[in-house]
């Protein structure tokens, strides 16, 4: 079993509607008196994304030549590595894995 590593591949996913959706996580929880406005801060939306249960994002490889993050994991990807390459993600191969890793 894998304990070291975590992919995430996104389909029809929003980064906007993430942080919107946390957004809203967090102001019912006030409205419920379940937290105090004060206790908002960056953790607390960081736990509030769909991402709450992986680790930080250390890389993300965006595929198709576009260099241009496209609304993905903007929140996430911060204090990531960041790698545009030209291949359409049916012909990513693992050699192009391993030049992103290595490099």
């Amino acid at each position: 079993h894998n304990t070291r590593l975590t992919l995430n591949i996104c389909f029809s996913y929003s980064s906007e509607q993430e942080m919107c959706d946390a957004v809203s996580t967090v102001t019912s929880s006030c409205q419920y008196g379940q937290l105090s406005p004060d206790d908002i801060d960056e953790e607390m939306l960081t736990r509030s994304l769909y991402t709450l249960d992986c680790p930080p994002l250390d890389l993300l490889i965006r595929t198709s030549g576009e260099t241009r993050l496209s609304d993905f994991m903007l929140w996430q990807c911060v204090e990531s590595y960041i790698s545009f390459l030209r291949p359409y993600w049916p012909d990513f191969s693992l050699w192009q894995l391993l030049w992103v890793v290595l490099d």
